[in-house]
Formats: C-alpha cells, structure tokens, sequence
C-alpha cells in the first residue's frame, strides 16, 4: 500500500484527545497497549515453540495494523515526517550500520548481512525506495538474519518493547538521577523506525505482507472512525424487501 495514502486516511481518522500536553500520551499508551497485546498474543508460543496457526496469523496481522496507525498519528503530532525521517531515515541507518558496527543494536549486532548493494542502491533513489510499506518491508528484512527463522521471535518481543518504552520515558517520574525528560524530534523518529523495523520483521516472520496489512487496518480504521465528510448510514439489510419482511423502523 503506498504510504502516503495510508497517512493520509490513518491521520484523518485520528480522533484522540488535543490540546494540551498530558494529552500527547494518549497515542503512545495506545502503541504501548497495541504491543503488550502483540506479545500476548505470542508469548505461547514462545512457550512451546509451536506451529503458527492461522488465528494467530490474523491476530499478528490485525495488531501490526494497529501499531502502524499510532506510530503514524505519534509522528504526525510531532510535526515529523514519517515517510522521510521515520522509514526512510531508518533504512539510512541501516544502511550506515555495514560501515559503523558501533550503531547496531546490540541484540543484531551478530545477524547482520554481508555488506552488499542492495540497501546501497535502494537508497540512491531516494524516498522513492519506501514509498509503500511492502518496499519498506523488503530493505528492512536484508538487514537481518533473522528474516525467516522463529529463533527472532524473543529478540523481536524485547527489542519493540524496549522501544516503545523509550517513547513513554518523558512521561515517566522524574528523579534526582534522572531528570532529562526534554526529548527531540530526532529522538522520536528514530524510537518511530526502530518500532517500523520490528513490525516489518514480525510480517516477514509470519509470512505476511506489510503491504496487506496497512490497507487492511486503513479500511478497518475508516469503518470505525470515519472523517465527518465520509459518514455514512449503515444500510439496512431489509431494504428492498416488502412492508412484512421488513423490521419495523421506529
């Protein structure tokens, strides 16, 4: 699905609390909500390492879509552009991560590919190399062993949820010890993309498409919380039939 299509329907249907600070949290809890129930979902089996079923598929699918749309709305309410400074800058430090070892996650620090071209020449042509999430999808599995092999699953449990911890940090208890609660832009956007890689990861791990599951949380979020200029009454099934098959209106 291309990105900016999506953006623009996650963020018109973007109905959550503003104007004023505290109220900022909102999207975060629901990113933090949408990956504590991701990990839910697969903590059994990381317990008995079993075979994916399909429920579990379409429960992995459905909680992906919902965690793009609150990194999408997170970024949005930010004034950071997720196309640029999100995915695309996150395919960028991938990128850097062949030449500088000392920028890689310490839990990939062993699963990276060999240095090749492909990130390489993806990123020569600009954004145009993330403009859809299956595009996304594809550089962010060359950067990682891990791509198919259940063996991820933990490091990817642990790693998304460290990150979105990170964007909860500024609201958390401030201490003697810890008092630096200010975070920037460049902070946010990177939290933003190490989330994107995670859940490109999971979709390549179950074997689905990131392409799929944007357009399906898209329809799905339009269904539920459409924009004024898109309200629709629900048809009534009934309609077309005669006075007696029909249930009564008032």
């Amino acid at each position: 699905m291309n990105v900016l299509e999506y953006l623009n329907t996650a963020h018109s249907t973007d109905g959550l609390p503003t104007g004023n600070p505290a109220s900022e949290i909102n999207p975060r809890l629901g990113l933090a909500g949408e990956t504590g129930y991701l990990l839910t979902v697969l903590k059994k089996e990381v317990r008995a390492d079993a075979p994916t079923p399909k429920a579990t598929r379409i429960e992995v699918a459905d909680e992906l879509g919902d965690i793009i749309w609150y990194a999408s709305t997170i970024a949005n309410r930010a004034n950071i552009n997720f196309i640029d400074d999100v995915l695309f800058a996150n395919v960028k430090r991938l990128q850097s991560s062949y030449i500088d070892k000392n920028s890689i996650p310490p839990l990939l620090l062993d699963e990276l590919l060999a240095p090749g071209g492909d990130i390489d020449s993806a990123t020569d042509s600009g954004i145009d190399c993330v403009s859809t999430f299956g595009k996304y999808q594809q550089l962010a599995v060359k950067a990682s062993w891990f791509a198919h092999d259940k063996s991820a699953l933990v490091p990817y449990l642990v790693q998304i949820w460290q990150n979105v911890g990170d964007l909860l940090k500024p609201f958390g208890i401030t201490t003697p010890s810890n008092t630096d609660t200010v975070e920037s832009k460049d902070q946010i956007a990177k939290s933003l993309g190490d989330v994107m890689w995670y859940v490109a990861g999971f979709a390549e791990l179950y074997g689905l498409s990131l392409d799929d599951i944007a357009n399906a949380n898209a329809q799905k979020i339009l269904s539920a919380f459409p924009p004024d200029d898109r309200k629709q009454r629900t048809p009534l099934y009934d309609d077309g039939l005669s006075f007696l098959e029909q249930f009564p209106r008032e």
